[in-house]
């Protein structure tokens, strides 16, 4: 049994308080991006079909959560994207038509590269 209280080595922080416990959910903006480590994944049906929110470390915006769309969708759906993964996901600032004529802004997704 130690005598003496550990102390962690040099250049390790204090861990700093949480407000509520929560993270921020963030919605991407044309042009905006998120990259980093995918710390969790959790998903579920919804009336729309399955759905995926992803626990991210943001290089910039520290822990948020994110709502998959489009490519980071079909990347949770199809295995290829899981927690411990580095991500990079981008909203695109040109939007893309539909076969039935509506447009949308694209969300893309890139997988790898590390930290």
């Amino acid at each position: 049994m130690a005598t003496e209280m550990p102390e962690a080595p040099d250049g390790f922080e204090d861990v700093q308080p949480v407000q509520n416990g929560e993270t921020e959910t963030v919605e991407l903006a044309s042009g905006e991006t998120l990259h980093g480590p995918v710390l969790d994944i959790d998903e579920g049906e919804g009336d729309y079909g399955p759905w995926f929110r992803l626990t991210i470390k943001d290089e910039d915006r520290g822990v948020v959560d994110y709502f998959a769309k489009d490519q980071v969708k079909t990347a949770c759906k199809s295995g290829q994207l899981e927690r411990g993964d580095s991500v990079w996901i981008a909203r695109a600032v040109e939007e893309e038509e539909m076969s039935n004529g509506n447009s949308y802004l694209p969300t893309i997704c890139k997988i790898g590269g590390g930290n």
